[in-house]
């Protein structure tokens, strides 16, 4: 009996060196975690990485790395997929390109954290969320540098559409510079039904319009956040309230009420953002921190937008504009015209002595250069 415990015993310990053995050298690895860093391309082809992996891993950390081209495959124990696998994160590695779909290899994947890397919107591979039909929550904020003033969120179509993303039930865009969000965009977003968590703070989104009434039906949080919206466009079918609203009313008791988070916008409080307080005051959204919402301008500016009475909010009068420009206009022709009598008057009086100046200044060589005091001019 006590030998049999020293054989396994020693078991344990062999195979133990053996695990440590297979796994890379910047990696930790257990039977189901794998934790690797600072990796190249060179160290997702290598040998001991390979070793590295194992068909029961159930989360994957490739973090902090120089990988600018991946192919997903890597990833795979020679042709074989890894199907345990639930969480994938490869944040910060500089990545511009993914060659594969992520089926290929990880086709139960729940969880995939793509943050901090350096794709073009335009250029991303059209494919490789196909068939990722388990997949809830994609974090893709820093995720793109591109050189364009204005990057839209329809650009992200083609890589989302016709993908199967019917259980995705998170989706981060923030801090990646989208400067616009129009129909094409909402069809990004409204193509997943199952969608509650939708972040698109940080960004330069002046405006969010989510068109379509069946649009998000089971979201219970956006964040709006830290965007360049001023105004609200008015309550209406198409109008971002109207949705809150529409979402909102389909949600049964037991189910999570729908927030939306406003905070770091610098709104106009002029009449076209009467309709956004009323909306404040009476909806049933929860709005995050609503009553600290504030104006940013004029004679408002630092007023919550709830405290802000209806008559306060004006709007500037274009007639009244275009009347003190008239005004304005009226008096420098005045002046002008005023001016322009004043010098005729002062040369009408003194055109003897300008014509004796005049005759004086062009003298030939030898006569006398300058005019007596008596001869100058009285202006």
């Amino acid at each position: 009996m006590h030998r049999n415990g020293i054989v396994i015993f020693v078991i344990i310990i062999s195979c133990s060196f053996k695990a440590v053995d297979l796994c890379h050298s910047n990696c930790e690895c257990t039977d189901k975690i794998l934790t690797c860093h600072n990796f190249t391309k060179n160290d997702l082809n290598s040998v001991k990485f390979h070793q590295s992996i194992t068909a029961d891993l159930e989360q994957v950390y490739i973090t902090k790395g120089d990988i600018p081209e991946l192919d997903i495959r890597n990833l795979c124990i020679g042709d074989k997929r890894l199907d345990s696998l639930i969480t994938l994160d490869l944040t910060r590695n500089g990545i511009t390109r993914i060659t594969q779909p992520f089926y290929d290899c990880v086709p139960n994947l729940e969880e995939l954290r793509l943050s901090h890397n350096h794709w073009n919107v335009s250029t991303i591979e059209v494919n490789i969320f196909q068939n990722m039909t388990k997949i809830k929550k994609i974090d893709m904020s820093h995720a793109f540098l591109d050189n364009s003033d204005f990057i839209n969120i329809a650009d992200l179509q083609a890589v989302f559409s016709d993908n199967n993303l019917q259980a995705l039930e998170e989706l981060s865009l923030d801090h990646n510079e989208f400067s616009i969000f129009d129909k094409n965009s909402a069809n990004v977003v409204c193509a997943f039904p199952a969608l509650k968590k939708l972040d698109l703070s940080y960004n330069f989104l002046p405006k969010i319009t989510l068109y379509h009434k069946t649009c998000l039906p089971r979201l219970e949080y956006i964040d709006l956040s830290w965007n360049s919206i001023i105004t609200i466009d008015d309550y209406s079918h198409n109008g971002l309230l109207f949705s809150l609203d529409f979402i909102q009313s389909g949600k049964l008791p037991n189910q999570t009420m729908l927030t939306v988070n406003f905070n770091g916008n610098e709104f106009d409080c002029d009449c076209g953002l009467l309709e956004f307080r009323n909306w404040l005051i009476s909806t049933n959204v929860t709005v995050a921190s609503k009553n600290e919402l504030k104006c940013h301008n004029g004679n408002l500016l630092n007023r919550t937008i709830v405290s802000v009475q209806s008559n306060e909010f004006k709007c500037f009068s274009v007639n009244d504009s275009s009347s003190t420009e008239h005004i304005v206009i009226g008096v420098l022709v005045t002046l002008l015209v005023l001016v322009v009598l004043v010098f005729s008057v002062c040369v009408f009086l003194n055109r003897e002595k300008i014509k004796r100046f005049v005759k004086y200044r062009v003298k030939s060589p030898g006569e006398n250069e300058y005019m007596s005091v008596d001869d100058t001019v009285d202006v």
